[in-house]
């Protein structure tokens, strides 16, 4: 296994790590697998405070329904991980699945050259495959840190991990950083 080194200009992006998706885990889906969604959002901390380290971007993408209000949508659209004392974040908000579409994120990865990108988040059946198929098909690398995204239930938890062609889980990912 590699490290992973500055010069590879590797981007995280979390997606849909908020309030909203924390409620909608508790209430719709009635938890999120593969663990619960406070271990997940834990990790995924654990995974952007490693980026923050080593002073690498960070996209934190947040889904902002249309059809919410604005003091509503800004509560749904709250963000669990905290990078606010990170100088290289930037903060998009989606109204799509697919964290590229009506957003600028392919042009800031564009100009800041990131051609490998590690991506987590809500949900990875959703919002991690069409994400990760925008990606791949622009030419950028992606690794999916399996356990540190959310699905519905276990079984399309798995389903959806297989089918990326590069998964890792959060130790993983850790080691390969440091």
């Amino acid at each position: 296994m590699t490290q992973l080194k500055s010069e590879d200009i590797t981007a995280l992006i979390i997606l849909d790590v908020q309030a909203g998706s924390r409620w909608l885990s508790k209430y719709i889906f009635r938890g999120a697998v593969p663990d619960s969604y406070e271990q997940i959002v834990t990790r995924d901390q654990e995974i952007a405070d490693a980026f923050m380290k080593k002073g690498w971007p960070i996209f934190v993408v947040t889904s902002r329904p249309a059809f919410l209000p604005a003091s509503l949508g800004d509560r749904f659209a709250f963000s669990l991980v905290n990078v606010r004392q990170a100088a290289n974040v930037f903060k998009l908000d989606k109204t799509r699945p697919d964290a590229f579409k009506n957003t600028d994120l392919m042009t800031l990865l564009k100009r800041q050259q990131i051609k490998k990108t590690v991506i987590i988040g809500c949900t990875i059946d959703n919002t991690v495959t069409k994400t990760v198929k925008t990606a791949e098909t622009n030419g950028l690398a992606t690794l999916v840190i399996a356990d540190a995204s959310a699905a519905r239930s276990l079984s399309v938890h798995q389903k959806a991990a297989s089918a990326f062609k590069h998964v890792e889980n959060t130790a993983e990912i850790l080691k390969r950083i440091q």
